[in-house]
């Protein structure tokens, strides 16, 4: 699924973490489904607040019956107005094999699924994950790595981060780097991107979800 932000400055400061074993790592201690979770995330410039709930495991068709399903709803909330007004909401269904989270089907602001091809885009997995995808076209390529992050005035000190890189294949040129990190028991806190321009800039971060609630 793609959306498209206007990017702000970015104020981030990254270090890489490396341990000599990730073999135990449990890859939904980083993606958390416990239904009704909530991360609220922050947009173009704050103006827009970027919804996503935990709703449910299910299917739209039999295909997927035998496998573990995640499926989120993500909602576009215009917040610069007198109260909060949903703007329309889509809905991504993961599937969670051999410790990984891959995507499986989109559903657009229609209701209308659309099935991802295989193998599937890799959305999230254990330290020093290689894995590639060709999105219509599109080629991506994943690698995944530990790491803490930081941002405002939240720190997440144990993330794993998913590198994506969308890759020309004519010249073998880099058109755009995609970093996603996943805080331990949070889940996504924090994206950036990087263009062409090799200027890096935030794409989403994390204001509150009800985990840290708790």
């Amino acid at each position: 699924m793609k959306k498209y932000f206007i990017p702000f400055v970015l104020i981030v400061s990254v270090v890489f973490l490396h341990s000599e074993s990730e073999t135990d790592v449990s890859i939904t201690d980083y993606f958390p489904i416990e239904p009704l979770t909530c991360w609220s995330y922050a947009g173009i410039s704050g103006e827009k607040e970027f919804l996503i709930v935990f709703i449910k495991d299910s299917s739209p068709s039999d295909k997927y019956k035998n496998e573990t399903l995640l499926t989120f709803e993500e909602q576009w909330i215009a917040t610069n107005m007198p109260c909060r007004v949903v703007m329309g909401a889509t809905g991504v269904l993961y599937g969670l094999r051999e410790n990984k989270v891959l995507g499986l089907v989109r559903k657009n602001l229609a209701g209308q699924y659309t099935e991802y091809e295989h193998p599937f885009p890799l959305i999230l997995a254990k330290p020093n994950t290689i894995w590639t995808y060709n999105d219509r076209g599109e080629y991506l390529q994943y690698f995944t790595s530990k790491a803490s992050c930081k941002f405002d005035d939240k720190v997440f000190s144990d993330c794993i981060l998913v590198e994506e890189k969308l890759k020309d294949l004519d010249n073998d040129r880099i058109l755009r780097i995609k970093k996603s990190y996943y805080a331990k028991y949070v889940g996504l806190v924090y994206v950036t991107l990087t263009g062409k321009d090799g200027k890096e800039s935030v794409f989403m971060k994390l204001k509150e979800t009800s985990l840290l609630k708790k």
